[in-house]
């Protein structure tokens, strides 16, 4: 009995992988490393990660996040203000960072590796995001095990974003997010 299991389960394998059936993975998204500079080089679906990660035993912190429109531009930006683990500006550094753009649901998640303290909470957020052009709702989340936040916007529908870093000798580091409508190009792809 356990070797006709055997034999099923190595064929259902071997049917995976030689193409045999049709499985949609969404494993395969495309991967940016988060630039110094605003690029111009949006994703509809796909990661940006940069900064980096604490060697010591420090933790981050978030110090404000501010959201600003260009109705001409049409391109809303969300910039998160970070801090060291004492809520002092975290000059000319950023902290780790995933952002995932996921035009199917549709949603950008922003996840913050080692912060573990927050001036905005779930509150604050909201009101941030209130008249949103793009963000339905808002949502901030702290976990304790991975010592990580992760902000999540949920959107009215599917954006084009970029992500990129601001590092400054004399100011806070900053994770710069820019949204903006889908372009008839991109529009079509999706």
């Amino acid at each position: 009995m356990k070797s006709a299991q055997f034999n099923i389960t190595v064929g259902l394998i071997f049917l995976l992988l030689a193409g045999g059936w049709s499985v949609r993975s969404y494993a395969m998204v495309e991967h940016r490393f988060a630039r110094t500079y605003m690029s111009k080089d949006y994703l509809t679906n796909g990661i940006f990660t940069g900064g980096q990660s604490s060697t010591s035993s420090t933790s981050f912190s978030i110090l404000g996040i501010r959201r600003i429109y260009a109705a001409r531009q049409k391109i809303e930006r969300v910039v998160v203000k970070l801090g060291d683990d004492k809520g002092h500006p975290l000059i000319d550094k950023v902290s780790y960072f995933h952002v995932a753009i996921n035009d199917h649901l549709p949603r950008i998640e922003m996840d913050l590796s080692q912060t573990v303290a927050s001036n905005v909470n779930e509150q604050k957020l909201k009101k941030i995001f209130l008249g949103s052009p793009y963000v339905k709702s808002a949502q901030i989340n702290f976990d304790p095990t991975d010592m990580s936040m992760t902000i999540q916007l949920r959107l009215k529908k599917p954006v084009e974003a970029e992500v990129f870093e601001l590092k400054r000798k004399n100011s806070a580091g900053k994770i710069v997010l820019d949204m903006k409508a889908l372009s008839g190009r991109s529009a079509r792809a999706s």
